[in-house]
């Protein structure tokens, strides 16, 4: 659906860039405005910050770095990701409308600035569309929270943009998702909130996959220990920044064009830090009142309400939804829906007889039928936590060798008509 008329100008529009690395570094003798309202000028130049930010190694992230650097840009001539800062403040000016309309930004396809956006994908945070600039993919995620729903214990769009910003000032992990993040602060003269995110574009997940049709099993072990080892190094990752992601799941795992599993999807993080209300520094755990997170996959614990009303998320919450997602990868099942018979399942003394024998009617081989065991541990006490080197170690011993230029996945045919396949060869050595 194309945009046919401008939207109106919005006055008290918002960007929360006091705690961003854009505001926090020095960019020249002008420094980017903040705490100001952020009119069509200086959203612009906050894109145009973020592009100088991006000129000097080591710096903040910023558009020019996610896209890539543009050489011999003719004068007069607008850069890609000048190009995309226009358009994105076309793309708010638009979606604030519709909040003030008491809609949210509808399906289809819109046109701003040049830049056509194909809808994707929507869900509780709000809807997924496509674009292209410089023929490469990407995503934006509009999110529209309308003032019924405004106020909320867990505020995804800052839980993300923080997350983000962990993520973009250190260095790059080929595991995690990055992206730029443009956000309104909630105030009372524009009581709806818009978050706006733009990221690579990374065309499955693993929702997309099957299990491993394979009755070699040294094949079926690196494939699984290779997709298992992926995951696990962005969680590291995560947790050596004292994020908590509380929403691992197979519709949150990205698989990137040359075949690799990426972590995406960060509105449920939680951060062990002092700024966060809701991390208690004695028990080095998170306290969340924002209800339970993709049921499915949460740990047995979270089921129990603590004696506060909180549910109860550290470390080892993340090791369990990583372990119910790779037995969902290999049997097609998940737990069910409903969250009373979700906790008995989760607690039945044979519930790991039953996994066991489901991942074996899918031909799984027993070392990784194990591993998944380990993080589906119902004392989070006793769950594996060194999973990589485990999973190197099956790799090895399966015959295979560990390669960063090798992915456990692959794709058959040309985008955007392509299908996402196991790659059987991953690991195989070379003679």
């Amino acid at each position: 659906m194309a945009a046919s008329s401008p939207a109106p100008e919005i006055s008290m529009l918002f960007l929360n860039t006091t705690e961003t690395a854009v505001g926090s570094r020095k960019l020249g003798s002008e420094a980017p405005p903040s705490s100001l309202p952020w009119t069509p000028t200086k959203l612009r130049q906050f894109g145009r910050f973020s592009c100088q930010a991006c000129a000097n190694p080591g710096s903040a992230f910023g558009l020019e770095n996610l896209m890539g650097s543009e050489d011999n840009v003719p004068p007069g001539i607008r850069s890609r990701s000048q190009q995309l800062s226009d358009s994105l403040h076309s793309v708010m000016q638009f979606a604030a409308s519709k909040a003030r309309a008491g809609t949210g930004v509808p399906s289809g396809r819109m046109m701003f600035d040049g830049l056509e956006y194909w809808y994707i994908a929507s869900g509780g945070y709000g809807k997924v569309f496509g674009f292209e600039i410089g023929n490469r993919p990407y995503v934006i995620k509009i999110r529209t929270r309308l003032p019924k729903t405004a106020q909320i214990s867990h505020d995804e769009y800052l839980a993300e943009k923080r997350v983000l910003e962990l993520l973009n000032n250190g260095p790059e992990h080929p595991n995690l998702l990055l992206g730029v993040q443009f956000c309104e602060k909630l105030n009372e003269a524009f009581p709806p909130r818009i978050g706006i995110t733009v990221f690579k574009h990374h065309p499955g997940t693993l929702s997309n996959v099957r299990s491993i049709i394979c009755h070699d099993d040294r094949i079926a072990t690196r494939l699984y220990a290779a997709v298992i080892r992926e995951i696990a190094s962005g969680l590291n990752h995560l947790h050596s920044l004292k994020i908590i992601h509380k929403d691992i799941k197979p519709e949150n795992i990205l698989v990137s064009f040359p075949g690799h599993c990426i972590i995406a999807d960060y509105g449920a993080c939680e951060i062990k830090e002092n700024l966060n209300p809701f991390y208690h520094p004695s028990s080095d755990n998170i306290h969340s009142y924002g209800g339970i997170v993709s049921e499915q996959f949460c740990p047995p614990e979270i089921m129990q309400l603590a004696s506060n009303g909180s549910y109860v998320y550290d470390e080892a919450s993340d090791w369990w939804s990583l372990g119910v997602t790779i037995y969902s990868l290999i049997t097609g099942e998940t737990w069910s829906r409903e969250t009373a018979r979700l906790f008995r399942e989760a607690l039945d003394p044979h519930r790991q007889q039953c996994m066991r024998e489901a991942m074996f009617r899918y031909v799984c081989p027993a070392d990784i039928c194990g591993l998944v065991m380990k993080m589906c541990e119902t004392d989070p006490k006793e769950r594996i936590k060194d999973i990589v080197p485990v999973t190197g170690m099956l790799i090895n011993e399966s015959g295979g060798i560990i390669s960063d230029s090798d992915a456990p996945f692959m794709w058959v045919g040309t985008y955007p008509d392509h299908e996402l396949a196991w790659n059987e060869r991953y690991g195989s050595k070379q003679e």
